[in-house]
């Protein structure tokens, strides 16, 4: 079962990454989602962080996504979802913002971490609505060339 996700999850990054490639940077990443301070609850259960750099200069993102419970957040609903919600948006402009100038046009690149991945989530219909929800809001937001590539470990 853990091959047959890994296999969907493959599928959805290498359809995200042609869909990237054929659109438009967006400008309008929201400075109030920059500015907004998630609880220290929400960055230990939902972990990213930069890592370093390429040897062109492009940000390297590692996002600890086994560890983040979808189901949960997405059937706690109100404030719980809605700030859930706000980090996701926050998380992906600060990927695009990582970048820094647009003309340098270096991209950046994300390690999405999955140890720790629990199949009960592959089994959520809720669980499945917000990955869903997440990879719609990510081609929203990284429109363009920002967005160099990305790999799945563990």
């Amino acid at each position: 079962m853990a091959h047959y996700v890994l296999a969907v999850v493959v599928t959805a990054v290498t359809c995200l990454q042609l869909i990237l490639a054929q659109t438009e940077i967006q400008d309008d990443i929201s400075n109030e989602i920059l500015k907004w301070e998630p609880s220290k609850e929400m960055k230990t259960k939902y972990p990213y962080y930069l890592s370093g750099y390429d040897y062109e200069g492009a940000p390297v993102w590692i996002i600890e996504f086994g560890k983040w419970d979808l189901k949960s957040a997405a059937e706690a609903g109100g404030e719980t979802t809605e700030n859930f919600d706000k980090y996701v948006h926050q998380y992906f402009g600060t990927l695009v913002n990582s970048t820094g100038d647009v003309s340098a046009n270096q991209g950046f690149f994300v390690i999405a971490d999955l140890e720790g991945y629990d199949i009960n989530q592959a089994k959520s219909v809720a669980g499945i609505q917000k990955y869903l929800w997440i990879v719609r809001t990510f081609v929203d937001a990284v429109r363009g060339d920002k967005f160099k590539g990305g790999i799945l470990v563990n």
